[in-house]
């Protein structure tokens, strides 16, 4: 995460990481099941993607270890082609089981989902993405990082070629220069921001990092 803050433990504990963490990250959602970018995890359905949990640092002694047992890639997901350039990312989302049940305690616990009638997130809202992404210079973190960004109107991120899709929504910080960077893709988006939630006001992952200039 570019211009963000190092986490504390236990700040953002529904945060995965990929043991090769180029591939980036993930939120656990429940004790078998996390949430990820179908990006992310790509060619990789057939293989037991190990993810650790319950850390800031990436280099930690002691992470949760997770072995995935199946990869659910949404069936609508435009994978790369072959040849040529990639046309998009639209429904970019895909869900990790869990070979073995998450042992949960503070520093590793599910985020909330949003239920079905939810409102859709306000333009201005403002919400936290976190991840061990690019923070400087291109530089992967070994902290996990996070910043505070809002949802942008779409025609603001249109990028190139890429088109911003219906199931897509863009968030950043122009002002404070804070946004997700490579190696944040499949991390969280959750509202409200980081500091802000409460029992009557649970944190949610309401987006996924996907792509971006």
């Amino acid at each position: 995460v570019f211009g963000g803050n190092p986490a504390e433990l236990k700040q953002i504990p529904w945060q995965l990481l990929h043991t090769d963490f180029t591939r980036g990250g993930a939120s656990l959602i429940s004790d078998y099941w996390a949430l990820t970018a179908a990006s992310a995890v790509e060619g990789f359905e057939n293989y037991n993607m190990t993810w650790f949990g319950g850390i800031i640092d990436s280099t930690a002694k002691n992470p949760v270890t997770m072995k995935a047992e199946k990869i659910i890639i949404h069936p609508n997901y435009t994978r790369v082609p072959q040849s040529g350039p990639r046309k998009n990312f639209d429904n970019d989302i895909a869900l990790i089981k869990m070979f073995d049940k998450v042992p949960l305690s503070p520093n590793i616990r599910p985020v909330c989902l949003p239920n079905k009638t939810q409102e859709l997130v306000l333009e201005g809202t403002m919400g936290t993405v976190s991840g061990f992404g690019g923070f400087e210079k291109g530089l992967k973190s070994r902290i996990l990082r996070y910043g505070h960004i809002q949802e942008y109107p779409s025609k603001l991120c249109v990028f190139g070629d890429m088109p911003v899709t219906d199931n897509m929504f863009c968030a950043g910080d122009d002002v404070r220069r804070v946004d997700s960077c490579g190696g944040d893709s499949g991390g969280p988006l959750f509202f409200p921001m980081l500091g802000h939630g409460t029992k009557e006001q649970p944190y949610e992952v309401r987006g996924i990092v996907s792509w971006g200039p």
